[in-house]
């Protein structure tokens, strides 16, 4: 039920491979990553999903991040680069309003999601927890092709070292986080 899956899984495998023109700068990566979404009684579903990678990399755009999007949302991407990564975040989502027809401006509303998740990362001997909330709705415009969007907040918690101060950060989405 695309853009909204209440239910499913979906498995993926990487390896790369490149280096730095001019440079000596020579790096090869693999990752994998896991996701499930379990279809909850009435308007829940429970996400889950789980990374796993490493780098030979010196290059900081290859090496993976302990924070930002693609980390503990919570930290600034620039908290901590590393060369192996772990990653887990377990998400609850809830939609009192689903499959309705709530009409705006120029677009109608069809599902609004409330979303909580608790996040748990890895990156080389660094490590750093944190959690999110979020506000998603599905809309579409005169009628045409729906889409989500939505806006969450993110903080770290007191793991590993990875306290602060760091601000509170804020992501806009087209689209779930997973």
């Amino acid at each position: 039920n695309w853009p909204f899956s209440r239910r499913g899984f979906r498995a993926s495998v990487g390896v790369s491979s490149g280096f730095v023109p001019v440079e000596q700068s020579r790096w090869q990566s693999g990752s994998s990553e896991a996701i499930v979404l379990v279809d909850l009684p009435g308007p829940m579903v429970w996400a889950n999903k789980l990374k796993l990678g490493a780098t030979t990399s010196s290059v900081t755009h290859r090496q993976f991040s302990l924070g930002g999007s693609n980390g503990i949302q919570g930290l600034p991407i620039d908290a901590h680069f590393g060369n192996i990564r772990s990653f887990g975040t377990t998400e609850l989502r809830f939609s009192p309003i689903r499959d309705a027809s709530i009409p705006m401006w120029l677009w109608w509303v069809t599902t609004i999601q409330f979303s909580s998740s608790m996040e748990l990362a890895q990156v080389d001997d660094k490590r750093a927890a944190g959690w999110t909330v979020g506000l998603g709705a599905v809309s579409d415009i005169w009628g045409q092709t729906p889409y989500f969007t939505g806006i969450w907040m993110a903080k770290s918690l007191d793991y590993g070292g990875f306290s602060g101060p760091y601000p509170t950060q804020f992501y806009l989405r087209l689209g779930q986080n997973f």
